[in-house]
């Protein structure tokens, strides 16, 4: 039961460092862009093994793949100002539930489909 413990506070301690971290980037985002570079932006998702995401072309990037392809870009570019650093398995669950979704209406719309068919 410890163990469980254990785990529980490496999970608490996990999520509360990664709201921290989503806090300052924010902030550094609003009032010192000049602080976010590549460079921080990957070096910060790293240190709690996250991704970034770009909320804008809805585009997961893991750290190395975001690093090789903005790492070129201008200090300024917006993309560095929208970014956020994420838990990759966000991506997967909203993904399921869009999946889910679109199953369910692509089964409602067969029924409708057949129940018309099936009526003439």
């Amino acid at each position: 039961m410890a163990h469980h413990s254990g785990e529980e506070d490496s999970i608490e301690t996990r999520a509360k460092r990664l709201a921290d971290l989503q806090r300052r980037v924010k902030f550094a985002q609003a009032n010192q862009p000049h602080y976010i570079t590549c460079r921080f932006l990957t070096d910060e998702a790293k240190k709690l093994n996250l991704w970034l995401f770009d909320p804008q072309t809805k585009r997961w990037f893991s750290p190395e793949e975001f690093y090789g392809l903005y790492s070129n870009y201008p200090q300024n570019d917006k993309i560095f100002q929208r970014v956020e650093i994420k838990n990759p398995i966000e991506g997967l669950q909203a993904g399921h539930q869009q999946l889910t979704s679109i199953q369910n209406r692509l089964e409602s719309f067969g029924k409708k489909v057949i129940e018309y068919y099936f009526k003439k």
